[in-house]
């Protein structure tokens, strides 16, 4: 097998295991394969819904081409999603594969297989700087126990220390891609056509690797939810639609550059909050939202939720009330994927105030296409609201 045969970009572990997924039983093929067969429609697969949304603003007005969710569009994050055989039949039918990477789409990989052969996969984290989840493997035990009956209220509460106003924090975003890659054993010979025995040459964005799962301690994937990283993600996008279909790649550049001037404008507003209000305090429900606050100047004090498939216990939020009393933060952030129950009750409870933001984890199944861009404007009209100069 030839190792130019795959296209993949950005190396991550799980851009790395789809790719040896694919080797294993040899679907790989040259790089423009799609373009110069020259037959029917162009399928292009995207593996969670704001991937979705901002893929399709990169493809518009290209003939012949189809982008597809792989996941109902409610679903939300991924983390545990198991594929249906509807799913699957998706991804045997896709050409191009577009991963939000970070580790959200690693529930694809035992899919792989049955992809049909030629599939080429492009990771969008490419230059995305990650955003940690820092609270360590104890704290997040603790959590994961608190509503055991019976457990010692004040002893579960005590183990957080200093540590719960941190969690996702922007202060602890991944500091070197040094760092990045010696955690997660990933050796780069960046423009040397490296090759790690999965079959296929990197086309790096920046070349990073992080290989990560959505727990304590390990990168949050969630930078969609920020219009400036979603401008990172769309410019990847059109470099690996280029590379798939390489008559098109002006139009997919275009795209990528007209939409990017529409994410930079919001992200604009979104880097000038943090000095608009001296009060740069916020409480999150669920990290989804983490790089929206980190890339506004503003500081998360806590996060609600931690554990997506349960609800807050009365201990978190007694922990919560704490902490939102002790730091004061202008804001309480619910998002339409979540109960906002815990939300309003902290709100009565310590007299901030909540509103909601749209981490556009999920939404409509057919959406406009500019929806993303719409939503986040919402979000950053909200914001403006409760951080501008008091």
């Amino acid at each position: 097998m030839k190792k130019n045969m795959f296209a993949v970009f950005r190396h991550s572990t799980a851009v790395a295991l789809i790719a040896a997924c694919l080797a294993s039983v040899g679907l790989l093929a040259p790089q423009g394969a799609l373009a110069a067969s020259g037959g029917g429609t162009l399928r292009v697969l995207a593996t969670t819904y704001p991937v979705y949304l901002l893929a399709r603003n990169v493809v518009q007005n290209r003939p012949g081409v189809q982008v597809d969710l792989l996941i109902p569009a409610q679903t939300g994050c991924p983390h545990d999603y198991a594929l249906t055989p509807r799913d699957m039949q998706k991804l045997a039918q896709a050409d191009v594969l577009l991963l939000n990477g970070l580790g959200l789409d690693d529930f694809t990989q035992k899919a792989l297989p049955n992809a049909r052969p030629g599939l080429v996969v492009v990771d969008s984290s490419a230059g995305v700087t990650p955003v940690m989840d820092v609270d360590g493997e104890e704290d997040g035990h603790k959590d994961d126990h608190e509503a055991h009956e019976g457990q010692d209220e004040h002893g579960a509460q005590a183990g957080h220390g200093g540590q719960e106003h941190a969690a996702a924090s922007p202060t602890h975003a991944a500091k070197s891609d040094a760092h990045r890659e010696s955690a997660h054993g990933h050796n780069h010979d960046h423009g040397h056509g490296d090759d790690h025995g999965h079959g296929h040459n990197h086309d790096h964005g920046d070349g990073h690797g992080h290989g990560h799962n959505h727990s304590h301690g390990a990168v949050n994937p969630h930078a969609f939810a920020s219009p400036i990283q979603a401008g990172i993600m769309i410019k990847n996008m059109a470099a690996g639609l280029a590379k798939a279909d390489p008559q098109h790649a002006a139009i997919y550049e275009a795209n990528a550059t007209a939409y990017g001037k529409v994410l930079a404008g919001l992200g604009e507003r979104l880097v000038s909050l943090g000095s608009k209000s001296p009060n740069k305090g916020i409480a999150l429900m669920h990290d989804a939202l983490v790089y929206m606050t980190r890339d506004g100047g503003l500081e998360v004090v806590a996060v609600i939720q931690k554990n997506e498939e349960a609800q807050p216990s009365a201990a978190r939020l007694l922990k919560v009330a704490e902490i939102l009393r002790e730091h004061k933060p202008a804001l309480i952030a619910s998002e339409p994927q979540y109960s906002d129950k815990a939300v309003q009750t902290l709100a009565r409870e310590v007299g901030i105030p909540a509103a909601q933001l749209d981490s556009l984890a999920s939404g409509p199944a057919n959406p406009p296409l500019d929806h993303y861009e719409r939503t986040m404007n919402n979000n950053i009209n909200t914001l403006e609201k409760y951080f501008e100069q008091r």
